[in-house]
């Protein structure tokens, strides 16, 4: 699997998707990443990421509301905070987590435009396999052709990102509350 292939497709269906279909994807991706990065997390993660999820979905189910805008805003200056304290100790992986979910709720809280998350999302699935490929100290460039196994987990969780937004892309109007969507899309696999 060509990493940047991958990582342009999930981006551009997240981008191709309305606002609240879009929210409930991230909503399921940021899961999986919640996943992936469990054993990385602070006290404050811990305590942060089912916040923000919880507005996430939301406002996936519902448009908002003023204090949903206001709970996003507060989350937003916590991830930040929380991005200043740890960032010297942290891997670009968890780093990466940290901008998803803020990007996220800098979007609700309309700090940032839409999308912002998903600029991160896939960089925190791929930053662990360039820092793992790439041992020197030096800046690393990154190679527009550069392939993992298509049976390592990298390719596993990219191919995974690229099934959710797909199937959301293809889920009814009425199918697209974010807790059901994700039970859907996994009792499929």
């Amino acid at each position: 699997m060509r990493l940047s292939d991958a990582e342009q497709s999930i981006y551009a269906g997240l981008r191709g998707l309305a606002w609240r279909p879009y929210l409930a994807a991230m909503w399921i991706l940021c899961g999986e990443l919640q996943t992936l990065y469990a054993a990385e997390f602070s006290n404050a993660e811990r305590s942060l990421v089912p916040r923000t999820m919880d507005v996430v979905r939301e406002v996936a189910a519902t448009e908002g509301s003023a204090e949903l805008t206001s709970q996003a805003a507060e989350l937003a200056q916590a991830w930040g905070d929380l991005r200043n304290e740890r960032e010297r100790e942290a891997s670009s992986g968890l780093m990466n987590v940290w901008a998803t979910f803020e990007g996220l709720v800098q979007e609700i809280a309309d700090i940032t435009p839409r999308y912002d998350g998903a600029e991160w999302v896939t960089n925190a699935v791929t930053a662990p396999w360039w820092e793992a490929n790439h041992h020197n100290h030096v800046p690393i460039w990154l190679d527009p052709n550069a392939e993992v196994a298509d049976d390592s987990p990298t390719a596993s969780t990219l191919a995974l990102f690229q099934h959710i937004v797909v199937e959301v892309a293809r889920a009814k109007e009425g199918d697209r509350e974010p807790r059901r969507l994700r039970a859907q899309i996994f009792s499929d696999l």
